[in-house]
């Protein structure tokens, strides 16, 4: 038999949840770091006008409170968030999850109505993941293949 070298992925449960809700519809928390960078162009359909999250820094195993301020500008019925995470260096998350799904776990349900929107969402940060800081990026496109945001930064968990 052959044996496969096959490089493998670091995997750490929960970490795409955490990090959907720390970025729910795109708002990254960003804790002790850098500040979260917008980086949707001029016709993204979600401005954030607020951001708030605790505790500061984030810890492992504790809850997470996120809660943010934004206006969309269109309905969104559909359509999906891109997320992309490094540690050290390494992606460890590389995923695409259908934007609908992320919503109803921030409260939300589509089609989402054009409108003033706050969310307030907590969850645990999983203890499994290490301490250190993650680079991350989150893309949200709607059911017209159209920018609703981008935001990227760092986080960090202690």
């Amino acid at each position: 038999a052959t044996r496969r070298n096959k490089k493998k992925k670091m995997q750490f449960p929960g970490l795409g949840s955490i990090i959907v809700v720390c970025i729910v519809m795109g708002v990254l928390c960003a804790a002790e770091t850098d500040q979260p960078v917008i980086c949707s162009g001029a016709s993204a359909h979600l401005k954030v006008s607020e951001l708030s999250f605790s505790p500061d820094p984030l810890q492992k195993g504790k809850e997470v409170h996120v809660k943010f301020t934004g206006n969309l500008d269109e309905q969104v019925t559909g359509g999906t968030v891109h997320i992309l995470a490094h540690y050290l260096g390494i992606k460890i998350l590389d995923q695409t999850e259908s934007l609908c799904k992320l919503a109803e776990q921030a409260g939300q349900k589509c089609p989402i109505a054009a409108q003033p929107i706050t969310l307030d969402v907590k969850q645990v940060l999983p203890s499994a993941i290490p301490a250190g800081a993650y680079d991350a990026q989150v893309n949200a496109i709607d059911q017209n293949g159209q920018e609703i945001v981008c935001v990227k930064g760092k986080v960090k968990i202690a």
